[in-house]
């Protein structure tokens, strides 16, 4: 666009760059090009934080215009930053093209500069989910930035570190769980002895990197490990909220002190796991976007409550908690919550009758079975997983309803359900819990309602099982 004379690009250099001279001798394009791009792509920023992202992107589309098929130093550092204004932006795969071309101008140069392009690209290919290429080029950059000798190891140390680091986290996103905390080694090193100086700038990265390699133990099946690491990641984070709360540290620290209960749990120190849970429940709760994770989190404060035993309130408390997180989800997008809704209302339906407050059941369990058949109806043609999964839902509710008319000595609306439940049960192959439930369910009502079952044709055990 600007790239064909020597002088547009000193005319528009001097349109954006405050204080440069049209008339200023330059060198050519191979200088003022990169600097042009360098421009344009900081201006992008700055006019996207103003609010206005049509300019943004007219001076991003510039940028990218004037990046294309070039070499040298100056050309890749200039696409390097320009690949990062196009993922603030929202343009990923511009991003990870205009990255790719900044490795492409460095050609086989083994310099920082090359390194850092190659970083970036990692980086970008990760947000556009190329997680296993991004772990070939984040390791090359860490390959290169260590094999940099003498003064330039020093100087380039805290990109290598940010190399190692991101390199961790890569393998840990494609599963390579071992090779990630083999990776996380020498940052965590790092990390800890600047942690023991009270440098308080690489706190963040020491909580990130020790929550995650708690994480990486937990799925290896390693807890005692993954509580080691996940206990001073809540400390370290605990120190940064003090300081400076930041909804993102909030909302982190709330998913470590998850895995934490998760892994305590694991080794059977239920009791241990409750005080974490709790606090992650209440942070949820304290956050606007919390609702999700609120959601997750309180089903499973109320599972571990119901676990312990002599915690039925509790147990009720921290589920009536999801409950309302699940409402308000399905409010913003009922089509992906209201599976979930129907679940923790089941749950509800199930810790209340526990906490021997059937009548609060009821409306729970019905509201769940309401949902659950609509789902059924909508899943027909769904792929079976999906299918199967709504099938069991309604399946649970129908038991549980059945149950509860059935003890409120609603021996009509217990025949009716059990009718449903049969019907349902026929068209199905259940396995050996759905058999119990089925089959227990049957006995109960029949216990209640001999007569009306008999009158109306209804069986004493379910029929096809699951081998």
């Amino acid at each position: 666009m600007f790239t064909d004379t020597w002088g547009r690009l000193r005319r528009r250099l001097a349109d954006v760059v405050p204080g440069r001279s049209p008339d200023r001798p330059v060198p050519g394009p191979v200088a003022d090009g990169p600097e042009l791009v360098r421009t344009l792509a900081d201006r992008a920023d700055r006019l996207h934080r103003e609010g206005k992202p049509d300019l943004a992107a007219e001076s991003l589309a510039e940028a990218v215009a004037l990046g294309r098929d070039v070499t040298g130093a100056d050309w890749g550092d200039a696409l390097t930053q320009l690949a990062d204004a196009l993922s603030r932006a929202a343009r990923a795969d511009e991003a990870v093209a205009t990255a790719r071309a900044a490795v492409a101008a460095f050609g086989d140069q083994r310099s920082a500069g090359r390194a850092e392009a190659l970083r970036r690209l990692g980086r970008h290919l990760l947000s556009v989910g190329n997680s296993d290429e991004a772990v070939v080029v984040v390791r090359e950059a860490a390959e290169l930035y260590a094999s940099l000798a003498g003064p330039l190891a020093v100087r380039h140390g805290k990109a290598l570190f940010m190399a190692q680091y991101e390199l961790a986290m890569a393998l840990g996103v494609v599963g390579r769980y071992e090779e990630a905390i083999t990776a996380a080694t020498q940052p965590l090193l790092t990390l800890r002895i600047q942690d023991r100086l009270h440098v308080a700038r690489g706190r963040r990265h020491y909580a990130d990197l020790l929550f995650r390699v708690a994480s990486w133990q937990g799925e290896l099946d390693r807890p005692a490990e993954a509580v080691e690491n996940a206990r001073p990641a809540v400390a370290q984070l605990r120190r940064v909220v003090a300081t400076d709360a930041l909804d993102d540290d909030l909302d982190k620290l709330a998913h470590v002190l998850v895995v934490l209960a998760r892994q305590l749990r694991r080794l059977d120190r239920d009791i241990e796991a409750v005080p974490p849970l709790r606090e992650a429940v209440a942070l949820w709760q304290r956050l606007p976007d919390g609702d999700n994770d609120l959601a997750k989190s309180s089903i499973e404060l109320s599972r571990l409550y119901r676990d312990l035993g002599g915690h039925d309130d509790a147990a009720l408390a921290a589920q009536q908690t999801a409950v309302d997180a699940g409402r308000r989800l399905v409010a913003v997008d009922a089509e992906y919550y209201e599976g979930r809704l129907a679940a923790s209302l089941l749950a509800l339906a199930e810790r209340a009758r526990a906490a021997g407050s059937t009548p609060d059941a009821l409306p729970a369990c019905d509201e769940a079975v309401s949902i659950a058949r609509r789902l059924v109806q909508y899943a027909a043609f769904a792929p079976a997983p999906e299918r199967q999964w709504c099938e069991g839902l309604l399946l649970g509710g129908l038991t549980e309803l059945a149950c509860l008319h059935a003890e409120g000595g609603r021996r009509t609306e217990a025949v009716d359900t059990m009718a449903e439940l049969d019907g349902l049960a026929a068209g199905l192959i259940l396995d050996a819990d759905q058999r119990d439930w089925v089959d227990s369910t049957y006995a109960f009502v029949r216990e209640v309602a001999p007569d009306e079952c008999d009158r109306r044709g209804l069986p004493g055990s379910s029929g096809a099982v699951e081998d």
